[in-house]
């Protein structure tokens, strides 16, 4: 038995032109104001993915308090990041949509009808039973707002973060088993079938516990296959890191055992920083996996998180191999972090 450990979705990765401009943006309007780290260096164990050459980069790691996972905002500087050259569309292989959790999907539509550049769908009722609706932001990113009560801590905003991807794939049945087996979303929540296109929605069926579980919240992945077949990989001709949704990332607890168990599964690590990466601020473990139409799967372990930087207070959880929820006065410190 592999003991192992999977806590919800940690973030996903968002390519962009421009890490800045896209994290005031999404501070403003998704709430995702606190910065967990902001790092610039060279993404030297990604050269499989970048062309085989080593390209450098801008990261910034932000999190909506009120509960979810975030947004790893990630910028080439050493290269100009690539959009696709066709728009991407639900039932694409990769990640299409970002599910971001709101509160009053009424109260949140007629907000984004004021923002401007931007697209609106009207509100729809999902398999699951809940309403939202689509957005698109300024930079070509789609994302499913989706009406959810859970909330780690109030900070006002109408949303909170990530609670789950809408991912494409070529084979509903075959695609469901990395994520039900390897990423442990092994309950079929729901299924639908539009036309062509068919779905899936998979939860967990036990909410697993870490140190970072309660802000993470509860999470769904929702899978799409268009039956007809003929889509290509979003990322197809293109670098990791390049814009659009690179990635999604899980929060992984006992790492070693994750690696051995991937293997057995015929997804090996592709990527794997073995014992420890540093992000300037923040540090851990990380790997990366593949689906089986090369979508990207990104597996964090955590082992440092600043919470108030000039003071020199992090907190470090490496080498705990049970870890209980971290209190909400450590969450209540790194609020103060927030940038408003």
């Amino acid at each position: 038995m592999f003991d192992y450990n999977i806590s919800g979705i940690q973030q996903v990765g968002i390519g962009v032109t421009d890490a800045d401009k896209a994290f005031a943006w999404y501070g403003k309007h998704f709430g995702m104001d606190l910065p967990i780290f902001s790092d610039e260096a060279e993404a030297k164990l990604m050269i499989d993915y970048t062309g085989n050459e080593v390209h450098k980069r801008k990261a910034i790691l932000a999190m909506n308090l009120q509960g979810g996972g975030g947004f790893e905002i990630w910028q080439f500087t050493s290269r100009k990041g690539q959009p696709r050259k066709q728009e991407t569309k639900e039932g694409d292989l990769g990640i299409t949509h970002i599910h971001i959790r709101t509160y009053d999907a009424e109260k949140a539509l007629a907000y984004f009808k004021k923002v401007e550049n931007i697209s609106l769908s009207e509100i729809k009722v999902n398999e699951m039973d809940r309403k939202w609706f689509e957005l698109k932001d300024p930079f070509g990113n789609s994302f499913k707002l989706i009406e959810d009560d859970y909330c780690f801590m109030k900070t006002g905003a109408l949303t909170g973060g990530v609670m789950g991807v809408t991912i494409g794939v070529s084979n509903l049945d075959e695609g469901r088993k990395i994520y039900r087996q390897g990423m442990q979303y092994d309950q079929l929540a729901a299924t639908g079938e539009n036309g062509t296109f068919k779905n899936a929605w998979l939860k967990p069926t036990n909410n697993k516990v870490s140190a970072f579980s309660q802000l993470l919240g509860p999470t769904q992945l929702e899978l799409v296959c268009d039956t007809t077949g003929g889509r290509e990989q979003i990322f197809k001709n293109r670098f990791w890191g390049d814009l659009g949704f690179i990635h999604v990332c899980f929060d992984v607890q006992r790492m070693h055992q994750l690696r051995e168990y991937a293997k057995t599964l015929n997804h090996p690590f592709t990527v794997d920083s073995e014992n420890s990466f540093d992000m300037g601020e923040a540090a851990g473990q990380f790997a990366y996996i593949e689906d089986n139409d090369k979508t990207l799967i990104e597996l964090v372990e955590t082992h440092k998180v600043p919470i108030m930087k000039k003071l020199g207070w992090y907190i470090n959880v490496k080498d705990k191999k049970v870890q209980k929820p971290l209190p909400k006065l450590i969450f209540k410190a790194l609020s103060l972090n927030r940038v408003k």
